[in-house]
């Protein structure tokens, strides 16, 4: 048997378990919706959407306010923030639809992303891309997967190499200096990345000839 990745197994059941609570506990998504049109401040959004991670409409309405109402430069709230929606919606999930749904808010932050969290984001970006071979597999979160490969490329040769990095802080502040030019993938999982986006267009090649 394979090893269980335990801290994803424990992630999973306190979703489950926060999503059966709702069950039996008063909530009402319009009021949640209400306070989301109401909030004046990054901090007020980002707690909402904290405080309901599990229902997707909710995420959705949360992301696209951050990025309506306070633009690129304050949409991507902080670095911490930023690491939180890659975690829960990406490394620590396996869902397409949730990794689906905040790719784009993703794609227009990635930069903002303190240099491990882009990495581990990149790496499960790997796993998702590597497995898209098999049946069942989800072709909308592989296109997310690839975009956002593609943005931590764009984001990768457009950052200043002069500049040092202040993004592995542990600080709340973005910097403003662009960050430093730092490899956004795990060295040893380059060749398994280049393999299955050659696997990826090659099956998209054999298609379009088929």
């Amino acid at each position: 048997l394979g090893r269980v990745d335990t801290s994803r197994v424990e992630d999973a059941a306190s979703e489950a378990w926060a999503q059966v609570k709702q069950l039996f506990q008063p909530y009402d998504q319009e009021v949640v919706l209400a306070e989301l049109r109401d909030a004046q401040t990054v901090d007020a959004i980002t707690t909402l959407l904290r405080r309901n991670s599990w229902n997707l409409l909710i995420v959705d309405a949360a992301l696209s306010a951050l990025s309506e109402r306070f633009g690129v430069s304050h949409g991507c709230a902080t670095v911490e923030f930023v690491d939180f929606v890659i975690q829960r919606f990406w490394v620590g999930s396996a869902v397409p639809d949730s990794q689906v749904s905040v790719a784009p808010w993703l794609r227009q932050c990635l930069s903002k992303a303190s240099h491990s969290a882009r990495r581990s984001l990149m790496s499960a970006v790997t796993g998702l891309l590597a497995a898209s071979h098999r049946q069942g597999s989800s072709q909308l979160g592989v296109r997310a997967g690839v975009e956002l490969l593609q943005q931590a490329v764009e984001d990768y040769e457009s950052a200043d190499p002069r500049v040092g990095s202040q993004m592995d802080a542990d600080t709340d502040a973005l910097p403003d200096a662009l960050p430093e030019r730092r490899l956004p993938f795990v060295p040893e999982e380059i060749p398994r990345l280049l393999g299955a986006l050659v696997a990826i267009y090659g099956r998209r090649e054999g298609g379009a000839c088929g």
